[in-house]
């Protein structure tokens, strides 16, 4: 079974609406930076300071991963979730409890493209003006 434990970003709910438009690394960490579909003129931003283990994927695929009916606490239109027992956590080296013990699995979800971070630290949310898009990579 797959749990998922929606986490609130602050963002408004037409996550369905939106898609993931840049991904920046940053030292050991990322910016990620998604379309805002009720304001063209502003992003919504996540940043971990610290990542493990990344995945971008397209929604489609990401909705036939795991069986409909073995997940549960899904909300509609919710963005960003803390998620337990899932194939992309499950998928990485047996070793990721041992070595990494507080790593948690994260998933950000759009109607197209989809990021899963597994990092012992939790993201920062942003709201960003689109104009403002270029992220320090220093």
């Amino acid at each position: 079974m797959v749990k998922y434990t929606a986490i609130e970003s602050g963002f408004a709910l037409a996550c369905s609406g939106s898609d993931l438009l840049e991904l920046h690394w940053r030292n050991n960490g990322i910016v990620a930076d998604f379309i805002d579909p009720e304001n063209d003129d502003r992003l919504w931003r996540v940043v971990f300071d610290d990542v493990d283990f990344i995945r971008v994927l397209d929604e489609f695929y990401l909705s036939t991963e795991e069986h409909p009916l073995d997940k549960e606490g899904l909300v509609p239109q919710n963005f960003a979730y803390l998620v337990e027992g899932s194939r992309f956590y499950r998928s990485q080296s047996d070793m990721l409890p041992t070595t990494l013990p507080k790593a948690r699995h994260y998933r950000f979800v759009t109607g197209w493209t989809c990021l899963d971070v597994i990092s012992m630290l939790e993201p920062k949310f942003e709201i960003s003006a689109k104009s403002s898009r270029s992220v320090d990579t220093a």
